[in-house]
């Protein structure tokens, strides 16, 4: 058992370990940022314009890829 100057200084390094575990681990608010394109179709998240026009192939073979997304 602590007493003392020790006690506060334990306290003090488990409240700084607590936050640092606090920060969890998810990735849905990266991952959020990072889709920056939607499929107009099926609304899937495309990081950047570039990937629309082989989503498009692979997923929409049917359809014809939009003007604005051809370019790219």
């Amino acid at each position: 058992m602590s007493r003392g100057k020790q006690k506060i200084e334990n306290q003090r390094k488990n409240q700084e370990r607590q936050a640092a575990l606090k920060g969890g681990k998810s990735q849905l608010a990266e991952r959020a940022n990072c889709a920056r394109v939607t499929c107009p179709i099926c609304m899937a998240p495309l990081s950047h314009a570039s990937q629309v026009a082989p989503h498009y192939q692979a997923r929409h073979p049917k359809e014809t890829v939009p003007a604005e997304f051809a370019q790219q």
